[in-house]
């Protein structure tokens, strides 16, 4: 498999080649179980083949509200409050056309955080997002990125709050800029409790072009499942998947995510667990 939009440069191995992006990280983190159970961490979880690209360029793309799986964000209904004695229709329709064009400048990209499950071992997430747990999941060092993005300014972010009876439907009570600045947090940072599993961090920005968050130096490690090619009880080491990584990254813990009648662990390939709350036991009477 090659990547076409990427430049490689070969650094001379004692075994031959060895291919590194010329996009490499700087600012590398250290990382090893003691810090990584340490830091605040955010996740997010894609294919195998997008997780190349993201973190080639160092980019995490920003998507539309009318491409999220959510139909109640990809859609949101729009009404106008007309107040007694304003004037007609047109003013209305004016309005409902003014948000229109500022929802379609939102741009947002969702990660997962740690909470009632390790943000790393939420099923739901690796079977919808990340191939049917043939993906991987990215961890981003928490502070360092929000640090970033404060830095670089435009960006809001924070926690999705979940909500039983969620309204999707948003009606403008005056100008649509001014609503959706002051009302920005009820807009878009609360959903449906159906997507609470998700354990969503959301980050959001207004832009009339393509938008992404830079990630240099903020990722921690890589998380695998399953790796592609092989029976799902076998380990994700040693598998080509998993081989082509350290190749390409050489700079990131790989770990991998594995569950069983034991319970669950995320360990390297030397068997170091680096989690330890993922672990749980049962006991099997037979």
């Amino acid at each position: 498999m090659s990547f076409m939009p990427y430049k490689y440069r070969a650094d001379r191995h004692r075994k031959g080649y060895r291919w590194r992006p010329s996009s490499s990280v700087k600012n590398i983190i250290t990382s090893n179980p003691t810090i990584f159970v340490a830091k605040p961490k955010l996740y997010h979880y894609t294919t195998w083949e997008r997780a190349i690209s993201i973190l080639s360029s160092n980019k995490l793309i920003m998507g539309k509200l009318a491409g999220m799986n959510d139909i109640n964000e990809s859609y949101r209904p729009l009404s106008s409050y007309i107040e007694d004695g304003d004037s007609s229709n047109t003013d209305s329709q004016k309005k409902l056309e003014a948000a229109e064009s500022q929802l379609k400048r939102i741009r947002q990209t969702s990660l997962s955080m740690d909470d009632e499950t390790p943000g790393f071992a939420i099923p739901a997430m690796w079977g919808h997002y990340a191939d049917k747990g043939e993906g991987i999941c990215i961890v981003f060092d928490k502070e360092l990125l929000l640090n970033k993005l404060k830095r670089t300014g435009g960006f809001h972010f924070k926690p999705v709050t979940y909500e039983t009876n969620f309204n999707p439907c948003i009606t403008i009570r005056e100008d649509p800029e001014r609503f959706f600045q002051q009302h920005m947090e009820d807009i878009f940072f609360k959903k449906s409790d159906d997507w609470k599993c998700e354990q969503e961090f959301r980050i959001i920005c207004r832009s009339d072009n393509p938008a992404y968050v830079d990630i240099s130096g903020c990722v921690v490690a890589l998380v695998m499942c399953y790796a592609k090619g092989q029976n799902r009880q076998d380990a994700c080491f040693g598998s080509e998947a998993h081989n082509k990584l350290p190749l390409l990254f050489p700079d990131y813990p790989i770990l991998e995510w594995s569950t069983g009648v034991c319970g669950s662990n995320l360990r390297d390939k030397d068997g170091n667990q680096w989690y330890p709350k993922a672990t749980s036991i049962y006991e099997i009477d037979v």
